[in-house]
């Protein structure tokens, strides 16, 4: 019997230490498990976008005669700057830059936002869109 229960324990315990744990592989995500060695699916992402303005953005807001500009991604209120801040150089990704949002992904590595910039008056000075890609150092230039 004492034979009979270790023939049988010793498939079950090659099973059990041969299965590989499960969870997210990608580096570039949130929950990423340096313990997985088999990717579930359960990965998920967030991305900073840093939105800046340079010195001919600058300019061409003074030839507007816009004071302040007020940045919506997706529709929703990211912040408000004045005009008269710019920069000379793009800024490092750990700048703030004029405006700086954390993107919620979900499970998609990439996703596409849509911008708008408005002026002091609630008017629509530029809009577009960007690609956001995890992992990517975002920075989008108003």
């Amino acid at each position: 019997m004492k034979k009979l229960l270790l023939l049988l324990a010793i498939p079950v315990a090659l099973s059990i230490t041969g299965c590989k744990k499960e969870g997210c592989t990608d580096l570039f995500a949130n929950n990423y498990s340096d313990a997985a060695k088999k990717d579930d699916g359960s990965c998920t992402y967030k991305e900073d976008v840093i939105f800046w303005i340079d010195y001919n953005g600058y300019q061409a807001l003074q030839t507007l005669g816009v004071s302040g500009v007020t940045l919506y991604v997706d529709g929703v209120l990211v912040g408000s700057s004045l005009s008269s801040l710019y920069w000379n150089a793009e800024p490092s990704c750990d700048q703030q830059g004029n405006f700086k949002v954390t993107i919620d992904m979900g499970k998609n590595s990439t996703k596409t936002i849509q911008y708008e910039l408005k002026d002091n008056n609630g008017n629509s000075i530029y809009t577009d869109s960007y690609i956001v890609v995890a992992g990517d150092c975002s920075k989008v230039m108003l």
